[in-house]
């Protein structure tokens, strides 16, 4: 999709961006901007956390809280994030800079190609013959030249008409009062035990309650179904360390066969001993 010519620069149109972004935050803000200019010079996003947390420039963590909100601004399918709007704009950038191109090859031909150069060297030759040789080229050369510019520069330009004025902007929408799961979002359930229904229902109250608007709500319960399979998973690694800890009882014992004072110690309450340090109250 890169295009030297057209890789410099991007429109933006801050109508439309406005009333697609209304409900972004300031850090949703600029990692959407960022998003937009990879996906300009680079085209479509994979969809892998670790390379959007990177283009955006958050960390995994802050990238996985706003996801939710700047998923449904993208087509995502097939592994891709995709913009339609960013394609189509991307495509007549890139139409009009090779016409662009090839009109000023023309008018570099038509200038200085051969024809113009053997013309060239012959009404120098002649104007050595006269006495008193016109310091500007004849006006007759120099009109026929512009001519064959101008023709050479219009042989690609299109005709001046009215272009119907399109209207790209994303139609959003409140939370609905009940979300049906497709298929792939069943099976990605299904794939990390999450009790698929309470899941539906803690999305669609969580955007109810804050009044959030999104163009593709099957898009933000796909995302917030792979956001609690992360989140179960990371609980589900807390708490097998908690369970790996040493209790209390097992830090006093092994600290009461450390010093030889087993009998003594076994008289001492188990709030005296914190984190392997034992300390005496009757000292």
């Amino acid at each position: 999709m890169k295009t030297p010519s057209v890789a410099i620069w991007m429109p933006l149109y801050l109508g439309d961006y406005l009333a697609e972004t209304g409900r972004l935050s300031t850090e949703q803000h600029g990692a959407y901007l960022l998003l937009l200019l990879d996906y300009w010079r680079n085209g479509p996003l994979p969809d892998e956390n670790e390379v959007l947390a990177q283009v955006t420039r958050l960390s995994l963590g802050d990238w996985l809280v706003h996801r939710l909100a700047l998923e449904p601004l993208f087509v995502v399918r097939d592994g891709v994030w995709r913009h339609p709007r960013l394609d189509e704009e991307h495509a007549k950038a890139s139409t009009h800079a090779e016409r662009s191109q090839e009109r000023a090859r023309r008018a570099a031909e038509a200038r200085w190609g051969p024809a113009r150069t053997a013309q060239a060297a012959e009404g120098n030759a002649d104007a050595l013959l006269t006495d008193c040789p016109s310091p500007s080229p004849s006006p007759s050369t120099t009109s026929t030249l512009s001519k064959e510019i101008a023709n050479a520069i219009s042989l690609d330009a299109p005709a001046a008409r009215p272009k119907p004025k399109k209207s790209c902007a994303v139609t959003l929408s409140q939370a609905p009062q009940t979300l049906t799961p497709t298929p792939e979002q069943s099976a990605l359930a299904q794939k990390h035990d999450l009790d698929l229904p309470l899941e539906v229902q803690r999305c669609l109250d969580h955007y109810q309650a804050r009044g959030t608007r999104f163009a593709d709500w099957q898009a933000v319960l796909s995302n917030w179904l792979r956001n609690a399979a992360v989140f179960k998973g990371e609980r589900q690694r807390q708490a097998a360390q908690h369970s790996a800890a040493p209790s209390r009882e097992a830090v006093r014992a092994g600290a009461a066969r450390a010093i030889g004072l087993g009998a003594w110690l076994a008289e001492i309450p188990a709030t005296n001993v914190i984190e392997g340090e034992v300390s005496d109250e009757r000292a």
